[in-house]
C-alpha cells in the first residue's frame, strides 16, 4: 500500500458518520457573548450545543462562536468578550509565525493567539492596512450556517481526455503568462494597472476559446467605497471572492469544485510539497484531489490535511457559503523569503520549476475530473433576510 493509500485509510477512518457541513450567513452576530469553544466541530454535529451559538469561525479542534453563555458551564467553553459584541469590531490575524502575538498587536488588541491565528479587537479608528509585517492576512469575522452539502466521489480515475489535458499544459507558456502579469508592476485593485491585467486576463480567456466577462462591483475599505472587478487583483480581506462566492450561493448556483492555487512556486528540497488544506464539506473533494494527482502528477508529492482554520486564502469565502473548495499552497510559504515583498518576482523562483509547473496540473487535472464524472450539485442556499 502506497503512501497516499496509507495517508487516506488513516484520514477516512477518522471521519464521523454525521459530518457537519457549515455555509456563511450575511448576517451580523450582535447582542450575544464571543466564546471560545474546545471542542472539534465534527464531533459536535448534531448535538444541541451548536444549536444554541452562531459559528465564526472553525479550527481543527477549537471553534469560535456567539451565543448566549448561560449554557456556558462547562470546561470546553470559555466567554472571551461578553455581550453584546459587533462582529465588525473583531477581526481575525492570520500569522506566518505561531504564536506570534506581537504582529497581531498591530491590527488591534489581541484577545486570543493559537498557533497561526489571532483574534483581536479593533479600535474604533482602525483602519485596516493591506498588509502587516509577520502577517499572511486580516480577516472579518462572519457568520455561518448549517446549510448541507452531500459529499461526492468520481468513480474511476483512469481518463484518456483529461491525460491529453495535462499533456499539454506547456511551462514556458505558464512562465509567460506569470511574466506578462508581472510586467503590469502592480496588481492592486485600486490602480489602473489592476484593470489593465483584468482586460488582459478576460482577453486571454476568450483566446482559449471560452466565455469570460469582466464582473464589476463596489466594495468600501478603510472608508473609501472603491469600483473593483472580479478577474484578478489584489484586494484586502478577501473581498472580490466572497462576494462572488455569495452571490453564488443566494443565486443557488452549481459550483462542483473550486480548487484556488496561491503561492505554488518556492520549492527548495526539503519542501518540495503541495500543502492542501480541506474542510468538512470539502473532505472527498480533498482526498480525490490527492489520488488524480497521484494518477495523472505522479511527481508532485501532495500533502492533503484537515485545516479549517486555515482561511488566509480565497477558497475560505467558498467554504464559507457552502461550496467545496481547496487551497493548494507551496509547504513551504512560511519560509519562503520573498513572500509579499517587492521581490516576488518570477526569476527568483525559476530554480525550483517544475515544481509550479506540476502544481498547475495537478488543479488542472482535478477540475475538468469532477466536471466529467461527478454529478452536477444543486446548492440551495436561502438568503438569510434583513429582520433575521
Amino acid at each position: 500500500m502506497g503512501r497516499r493509500q496509507v495517508r487516506r485509510l488513516l484520514t477516512e477512518r477518522c471521519i464521523p458518520m454525521g459530518i457537519l457541513l457549515l455555509t456563511v450567513c450575511l448576517v451580523t452576530a450582535t447582542g450575544q457573548d464571543l466564546l471560545l469553544i474546545e471542542q472539534d466541530i465534527r464531533d459536535l454535529s448534531g448535538s444541541s450545543l451548536l444549536e444554541e451559538v452562531e459559528v465564526v469561525y472553525v479550527s481543527t479542534d477549537w471553534l469560535l462562536a456567539v451565543g448566549d453563555s448561560s449554557f456556558a458551564n462547562g470546561s470546553d467553553v470559555v466567554i472571551l468578550e461578553p455581550g453584546p459584541v459587533e462582529l465588525a469590531g473583531y477581526s481575525l490575524v492570520h500569522l506566518r509565525t505561531p504564536g506570534d502575538s506581537e504582529s497581531a498587536e498591530a491590527v488591534g488588541e489581541v484577545l486570543l493567539c493559537r498557533d497561526r491565528v489571532a483574534l483581536v479587537r479593533l479600535g474604533e479608528e482602525t483602519s485596516i492596512l493591506p498588509v502587516y509585517p509577520g502577517v499572511h492576512l486580516v480577516q472579518p469575522l462572519k457568520v455561518y450556517s448549517r446549510s448541507a452539502l452531500e459529499p461526492f466521489r468520481p468513480a474511476t480515475l483512469d481518463d484518456p481526455v483529461i491525460t491529453g489535458i495535462v499533456d499539454a499544459v506547456d511551462e514556458d507558456s505558464l512562465k509567460a503568462n506569470i511574466q506578462t502579469l508581472e510586467d503590469f508592476e502592480t496588481r492592486l485593485c485600486i490602480t489602473q494597472q489592476f484593470y489593465d491585467a483584468c482586460v488582459w486576463v478576460r482577453d486571454r480567456i476568450l483566446f482559449y476559446g471560452i466565455s469570460a466577462d469582466i464582473e464589476d462591483f463596489e466594495f468600501t475599505f478603510s472608508g473609501t467605497t472603491y469600483t473593483s472587478y472580479n478577474v484578478v487583483a489584489e484586494k484586502p480581506g478577501l473581498i472580490g471572492s466572497g462576494i462572488y462566492a455569495a452571490q453564488a450561493a443566494a443565486n443557488g448556483d452549481s459550483i462542483i469544485a473550486v480548487i484556488n492555487l496561491d503561492m505554488i512556486l518556492f520549492a527548495p528540497d526539503s519542501l518540495r510539497t503541495l500543502f492542501v488544506p480541506y474542510d468538512t464539506q470539502s473532505t472527498f473533494l480533498a482526498f480525490d484531489m490527492d489520488e488524480i494527482s497521484a494518477t495523472y502528477v505522479p511527481e508532485l508529492d501532495v500533502n492533503i490535511q484537515y485545516a479549517p482554520g486555515v482561511t488566509y486564502s480565497d477558497h475560505a469565502s467558498f467554504w464559507q457559503n457552502g461550496f467545496p473548495a481547496l487551497l493548494g499552497i507551496e509547504a513551504g510559504v512560511n519560509e519562503n523569503p520573498f513572500y509579499h515583498l517587492e521581490t516576488d518576482l518570477l526569476a527568483n523562483y525559476l530554480e525550483f520549476f517544475p515544481f509550479g509547473t506540476e502544481c498547475a496540473k495537478a488543479a488542472i487535472a482535478t477540475l475538468p475530473y469532477m466536471q466529467i464524472h461527478c454529478p452536477k450539485v444543486s446548492r440551495a442556499v436561502s438568503p438569510v433576510s434583513d429582520s433575521e
